[in-house]
């Protein structure tokens, strides 16, 4: 058909105008390719290795002359050709090509149907393409190969034969194997004696051949047998193999243990078997590459029977301990030798068992104002178990060393930690500040022992006080100064106060507390006050005590002395023996002044009602005697009370005895008086 350009009618392939615009079509439209492509038969077989060909037909419906390219999709195209593969074809006119497809003979062609299709493709206009399908039918086959690996076989007992089986066919196959001897001298053991392979797969059977028991044929010459691999569908495979028995010894060796470890000698034992049929001479030896290790064989040579065996004890051990190393397997060979027969090598290896310690001390190390904690952690960098001790010294005996738990087990690889406490053996020890160095042994009965450096410490306080002034005199508040310097390397604090053993002062200290740092001073003031005051005039020295007490050191005690002096005496007159005449006569004249002037003045006298009484008291007389006992307690040297009062009695009964001389009445002396006349006031 032709397509107008003008309005894009579709037109016939003979219009020369457009049915609808009535264009030339020659000058104004284009012309269309199309095609129809068939393929006969439709469907079709091969066998493998076969061909099957079809037709293919192309036809071209379009109005002008085109070429069409051919091309086959579905079947692979290493079994797959088109010729041929273009076809030039005129408006309305058709071509053949044809396909053939071979697959090969292959158990890569999966035996089943394969579809494909048939593209033609039109080269003038690439959007023009049509297809055509087919499919074709591959058959199925089964094709065995097998092969005998050895053929013959040589052997003092049994051999072994591999036989490899693979089915190249394109479908699985159920494979039995047979085997057979024609003179029945032998015994075969077929593993396995069927199999099932898929398409290009393989396998193999493991064929033992033997002498049949009681067989006596079998020595000396090939014994042929035959093998037959079958399968259904499939055509048999026939295989040819022989075993020749030999006469010559064979032996068969053997070590027990293989390993061994130890941490002196290791024991192994080694088992040879003849089983050939002649006695052989067998000698033993032994050797190890790195010629690290020391053997002894017992026995080294032994005669073993035919089917009999034999055995020799091999010792091994290290030719110096410090090869031991890092407790690696050695290995070692085991030879096994006879004249009739090849030798027989037998690996084995030898591991030294031995403990190597190492240990560390955290911290390193340490300050403790008591006793310091350590922690001792032992290491077996070894491959057997160790049981270690632990323990510690000084060179200088002044530690002591407490460790918990003294021996510990352990395993090759492992750590175990101990607790270490240091300390001073001696409190006279302290005092100084330098490290204290220690070791710490770590022994083992299978080991070096191992020394661990470490160092302690010991942090103190050393309180050293001095009193200023040592000693103070006065009459009131003496005043003292505390100085305390701690020499120590840790710091300290200080408590400060004082006593007297008769409990004379009071003392008080500011501050009572001290804080001090190693090498620093500090001071404190200490008052002492006396609780009484000592007689006037004189001086009372008393000892007291300043104790300066510490939790970290200790304790200081100072002695100190107080002078306590007392109030100054209150005398008003010059001392002397002059003078203490003159004041006892001024206290005696004024005692008898008083006393006469008291005498004289009873006439004056006061009525005092007592019940229905009436009593006459001399008041004036009272006051007079009373102003003259004060003044004679005034004057009496050094207030002498007792001396004093012994002066007035006797002054008073000697004013008694007078009165009675002179026939006087004394008021209050006998009866009462009743005076009968008021006295006139004197002037």
């Amino acid at each position: 058909m032709i397509v107008c350009g003008n309005c894009g009618h579709e037109n016939g392939d003979d219009r020369r105008f457009c049915e609808v615009c009535d264009e030339v079509l020659d000058w104004t439209g284009r012309r269309l390719s199309a095609a129809m492509v068939t393929v006969t038969p439709a469907a079709a077989s091969v066998a493998p290795g076969g061909e099957a060909t079809f037709q293919v037909r192309v036809f071209n419906r379009g109005s002008i002359v085109d070429n069409f390219s051919l091309e086959i999709a579905g079947a692979p195209a290493s079994w797959s050709a088109i010729e041929p593969s273009t076809l030039h074809l005129w408006p309305n006119a058709q071509g053949d090509a044809t396909l053939r497809l071979s697959p090969p003979r292959s158990p890569q062609v999966q035996a089943g149907t394969v579809p494909f299709t048939v593209k033609a493709a039109s080269r003038v206009n690439p959007e023009v393409s049509v297809e055509a399908a087919g499919e074709v039918t591959v058959g199925a086959f089964v094709e065995l190969a097998a092969t005998l690996v050895p053929q013959t076989s040589r052997s003092t007992g049994s051999a072994e034969h591999e036989l490899k089986i693979a089915n190249n066919g394109n479908k699985s196959a159920a494979v039995t194997v047979a085997v057979n001897n024609p003179d029945d001298q032998l015994a075969f053991q077929l593993t396995p004696e069927t199999a099932t392979l898929r398409p290009g797969e393989s396998a193999t059977v493991k064929l033992e051949v033997g002498p049949r028991d009681g067989a006596s044929g079998v020595q000396g010459a090939p014994q042929p047998f035959q093998l037959s691999v079958k399968a259904p569908e499939a055509a048999e495979v026939r295989l040819e193999g022989a075993y020749l028995r030999l006469t010559t010894v064979a032996l068969q060796a053997a070590i027990d243990p293989e390993d061994s470890r130890s941490a002196g000698t290791a024991e192994h034992w080694v088992t040879v078997n003849n089983g050939g049929n002649a006695p052989a001479s067998v000698s033993i030896s032994v050797s190890d590459p790195q010629e690290l290790l020391t053997f002894q064989v017992t026995p080294s040579n032994l005669t073993v029977g035919a089917g009999q065996s034999g055995r020799a004890r091999v010792w091994v051990g290290l030719r110096r301990r410090a090869d031991a190393g890092k407790g690696e397997p050695l290995p070692f060979q085991v030879v096994v030798r006879a004249p009739e027969a090849s030798p027989v090598e037998l690996p084995a290896s030898y591991t030294p068992l031995f403990v190597e310690l190492a240990g560390t001390l955290e911290p390193h190390t340490s300050r403790g104002a008591g006793t310091a904690q350590h922690a001792v952690t032992v290491l077996n960098r070894g491959n057997m178990p160790a049981r270690v001790t632990i323990s510690a010294s000084d060179p200088e005996e002044t530690l002591s060393f407490n460790v918990t738990p003294s021996a510990v087990s352990v395993e090759p690889g492992q750590s175990a930690r101990v607790g270490l406490l240091v300390g001073l053996r001696q409190p006279g020890d302290w005092g100084r500040v330098d490290p204290r160095n220690f070791e710490v042994l770590l022994a083992a009965a299978e080991a070096a022992p191992v020394k661990v450096a470490g160092a302690y410490v010991p942090l103190f306080a050393e309180l050293n006080a001095a009193l200023d002034p040592p000693s103070s005199t006065g009459t009131g508040t003496g005043e003292h100064w505390v100085n305390v310097t701690n020499k120590g390397n840790l710091h300290a604090g200080a408590m400060i106060s004082a006593t007297d053993p008769e409990n004379f002062f009071s003392f008080q200290v500011t501050p009572s507390w001290l804080t001090l740092e190693p090498g620093a001073t500090a001071r404190a003031r200490l008052w002492v006050a006396p609780r009484r005051q000592p007689k006037a005039g004189t001086e009372d020295p008393r000892p007291f005590q300043v104790n300066i007490a510490s939790n970290e050191a200790p304790a200081v005690t100072l002695e100190g002395t107080r002078i306590q002096v007392g109030p100054p005496p209150r005398e008003r007159w010059p001392k002397g023996s002059l003078t203490l005449l003159f004041r006892w006569l001024i206290a005696l004249a004024i005692a008898a002044v008083a006393a006469l002037i008291a005498i004289s003045t009873t006439d004056a006298t006061y009525n005092v009602l007592a019940g229905s009484s009436t009593y006459p008291i001399p008041l004036v007389s009272i006051a007079v005697a009373a102003l003259g006992v004060l003044g004679f307690l005034i004057f009496v040297p050094g207030r002498r009370w007792f001396i004093a009062i012994g002066i007035l009695a006797a002054g008073a009964v000697g004013v008694l005895v007078i009165a009675n001389m002179a026939s006087l009445t004394i008021p209050g002396i006998g009866s009462p008086v009743v005076p009968s006349h008021v006295p006139t006031p004197r002037r």
